[in-house]
């Protein structure tokens, strides 16, 4: 159905969401449709300046599927940001004391730019184990994206995330669109309606390691490359663990490639988004090919939260 806005402030992610389309109401016309809206909190831990283009990104399409929606955006208690980011956080965020209080039928984690350092040594670490131990028991399910599934996988199984490197052995980028294998669509709810192949943009220097994710029952791969593995199932939808960006729009992976060309990062070393740019043309950036297989994957997700949710988010989850 739609997004439900309250009478409090969001961001400008959401003026934006509405000129691309996305339905958006009022609270008061929602309570007219006489159902419960799902409550969807997203925990956004990108860098200030790209905050506003992750909002967009994923409730375009989260704010398109046929239900109804209410945001709810998540900061950390104690974690002390920019002042520019926490202006943002304190006008259109929650603090999760507050969010845990309310409860969540299902959870967004957004990936983050922080693949240099070691999870430990991450300063808002100790919380975001916090976030992620206190949704396994009481969030239906949790999509982490990208570094968050890393943590994730982290936090639940000890799977340490491994660097890529070149032959020469320096660091290597999987940044690009590619190809992704689906063995069997019926093999979970969230495949179902994806076309055999997938495409769907990477952009991380380093990824999971698929030796280490077989080893563990609840985990199931249900999209990988050559490359490198896409999407993840564990407990049986419980969690899922997209390392791909399904959600980038068609200029993000252009976006990343300048600023990574920037004098203070990679300058001309800075790795080329492979099959993106048509004929090695920078300023031709490629189509977006990969929302039609995002679309199905949201709506699947989003489709599965309210399946497996409870009426009442005070009660243990269904199983």
């Amino acid at each position: 159905m739609t997004i439900i806005l309250s009478d409090r402030e969001y961001p400008e992610s959401f003026e934006t969401l509405k000129n691309m389309g996305v339905p958006l109401i009022t609270e008061e016309r929602a309570k007219h449709q006489d159902v419960r809206p799902l409550r969807i909190g997203f925990l956004n831990l990108m860098p200030t300046a790209v905050m506003k283009d992750t909002e967009e990104q994923f409730f375009f399409f989260i704010g398109s599927t046929p239900l109804q929606i209410i945001p709810e955006m998540i900061a950390f208690d104690e974690f002390v940001s920019s002042d520019a980011r926490k202006k943002h956080l304190d006008a259109f965020y929650k603090k999760f004391s507050q969010i845990k209080k309310e409860g969540l039928d299902g959870l967004i984690v957004s990936g983050a730019n922080l693949e240099e350092f070691a999870f430990e040594d991450v300063h808002y670490w100790k919380e975001f184990v916090e976030v992620a131990t206190w949704a396994r028991e009481n969030v239906a399910s949790t999509l982490y994206s990208c570094w968050g599934a890393h943590a994730a996988l982290k936090v639940f199984y000890n799977i340490e995330r491994e660097r890529y490197t070149n032959p020469d052995g320096t660091a290597k980028k999987i940044t690009g669109i590619f190809k992704h294998t689906l063995a069997d669509q019926f093999a979970s709810p969230l495949t179902v309606g994806l076309p055999d192949v997938v495409l769907c943009p990477h952009s991380h220097w380093s990824g999971i390691p698929r030796s280490e994710v077989v080893k563990q029952p609840e985990l199931r791969i249900l999209l990988e490359s050559p490359e490198a593995i896409m999407l993840i199932e564990g407990r049986k939808g419980r969690e899922v663990y997209v390392q791909g960006h399904p959600e980038y729009a068609a200029d993000a992976l252009r976006k990343e490639y300048e600023r990574d060309r920037s004098p203070e990062k990679y300058g001309d070393k800075a790795p080329m988004p492979q099959d993106y740019f048509e004929g090695g043309d920078l300023s031709k950036s490629s189509p977006n090919l990969w929302r039609a297989s995002a679309v199905v994957l949201f709506h699947n997700w989003v489709n599965f939260v309210y399946q497996t949710t409870n009426f009442d988010l005070k009660k243990a989850l269904m199983d």
